[in-house]
């Protein structure tokens, strides 16, 4: 769980809109109480991210303004607008394009805040035509890099997809998600340890 001063740096950072699960709301810390609306946040840049991890030929494709980035709350299925994806962590960054989710990536705090464990990297259903120009898995995982890097956190992990809960549900999709983690992993500086069987890199 995030100490009150880390949630309060994140609060700062990203802005103060939230979306929280209600299943969980219980369980959220102080901070995030009361806070059920979501919003968009205007403290990250998320133009730079864009074009940074913009495909090439698809320079025509990019219109920034459509792009909001929101924090949701919780594990289990999202209300809401973000109904149409379940979250496998307790803290999840949502890509939205005109109003609609696209795409997540969920993690969890471990050891005192002093490690981020990225659990889930989602596109969302039947959204390949807005993912498409872009190289999002990355995307999500520099925004997660930057976040960490900012709040002093020393080490940041990816979970591999045989260890992601879908990875036994749906079978047909195991080379998908074998791309989504270990190989998005491998081409972020990420390395395999192998005694704890996670991708690792130091911040």
């Amino acid at each position: 769980m995030l100490k009150k001063s880390l949630l309060a740096k994140f609060l700062e950072f990203f802005g103060r809109k939230l979306s929280v699960n209600p299943k969980k709301l219980d369980d959220a810390p102080e901070l995030f109480r009361n806070m059920i609306s979501g919003g968009p946040y205007g403290r990250i840049d998320l133009v730079d991210y864009l074009k940074k991890f913009l495909k090439k030929n698809f320079t025509d494709k990019l219109t920034s303004n459509s792009f909001k980035i929101y924090l949701y709350y919780g594990e289990g299925w999202g209300c809401g607008n973000f109904h149409s994806i379940y979250f496998d962590a307790n803290y999840n960054f949502v890509l939205f394009k005109n109003n609609k989710p696209i795409c997540s990536i969920g993690f969890d705090l471990e050891e005192n805040d002093s490690r981020c464990v990225i659990r889930q990297i989602q596109g969302v259903k039947n959204k390949n035509t807005e993912l498409c120009p872009f190289r999002w898995e990355k995307m999500l995982v520099q925004i997660v890099l930057d976040w960490a890097k900012f709040h002093s956190i020393k080490q940041i992990n990816i979970i591999r997809s045989r260890d992601s809960v879908w990875y036994s549900a749906c079978p047909e999709k195991k080379q998908h998600l074998y791309m989504k983690y270990d190989v998005t992993a491998r081409r972020m500086g990420f390395r395999l340890d192998g005694a704890k069987k996670i991708y690792s890199l130091a911040l």
